[in-house]
């Protein structure tokens, strides 16, 4: 390995190790909300496992270690408080190139405050005007994550949804999006584009579960400015209830979204 030499504040630092995922973007990663357990585990196992396997990583190897640093990690925290876990996988970067030969497992795991709630509404949506960029990785979370970031640049805070050069509606910005018209529900492929989130997943089986139709597919913005009501799913923030998209009012009290809405408070607050 070549001599390295790292700075921190302009001050030389000693950390060790360097990842691959530091390095070369290779490298997945879990944000999950902590209260007293992980609702959505199953999920996020499942998701962790794909990624795992898409990059090269043994996907059972991978579970196993993350369940036993998972225990660790939140032996310490206080039950009945609200948390972000952020858990990351990659692999010590042992020699140079991109077809190095992998070194050991390593793992980044960081925690935070949670938000307090997991429903909320938001007002003024917009469309990001940049179109996203495809990913044939989107499978995964993997932690190559740029364009996420040079749209949240761009936002300023904001609550965008984001379509794809062809101008299909995709997602949002680090959620997931559904809208409902007729009683029917629908949601973006997503294939080639963004995250398929884990409480979209749960959404979709659950929403199956309840007889509800379930749409995938491609959808222009005018689909979305035509239904009846819009909400973006985050593993995190819970459901976000769109009001409004300019001037375009969306109902935030109807049947359907009403039993999502309770369906989503009901997973996190009485089944950790």
């Amino acid at each position: 390995m070549a001599h390295e030499l790292r700075f921190l504040a302009g001050r030389p630092v000693n950390v060790g190790f360097v990842s691959r995922a530091e390095l070369l973007g290779q490298g997945v990663f879990e944000t999950m909300r902590w209260q007293g357990g992980i609702p959505l585990l199953p999920w996020h196992i499942h998701r962790l496992k794909q990624g795992a396997q898409q990059l090269g990583y043994g996907p059972d190897q991978v579970a196993t270690s993350f369940l036993a640093e998972l225990e660790q990690v939140t032996a310490d925290l206080e039950l009945h408080r609200q948390h972000v876990v952020r858990y990351q996988l990659s692999h010590v970067q042992a020699e140079r190139g991109y077809a190095a030969k992998a070194g050991d497992l390593t793992s980044l795991w960081q925690v935070s405050d949670a938000p307090q709630t997991v429903v909320s509404c938001v007002k003024g949506v917009e469309f990001d005007p940049v179109a996203m960029t495809t990913d044939p990785l989107s499978v995964s979370k993997h932690v190559n994550r740029l364009d996420q970031v040079l749209a949240a640049q761009r936002c300023a805070g904001k609550t965008w949804l984001r379509c794809d050069a062809q101008g299909y509606v995709r997602e949002g910005l680090s959620s997931n999006l559904f809208f409902s018209r007729h009683g029917i529900v629908y949601t973006p492929r997503l294939e080639h584009w963004g995250v398929a989130g884990v409480l979209r997943a749960w959404l979709i089986d659950y929403l199956r579960t309840q007889k509800i139709p379930v749409v995938i597919g491609d959808f222009l913005p005018s689909a979305v400015l035509s239904a009846e009501s819009v909400w973006l799913t985050n593993a995190v923030r819970g459901i976000q209830l769109i009001e409004n998209m300019g001037t375009t009012p969306f109902s935030v009290t109807s049947p359907l979204v009403t039993k999502v809405r309770e369906a989503v408070f009901e997973l996190f607050y009485e089944n950790p």
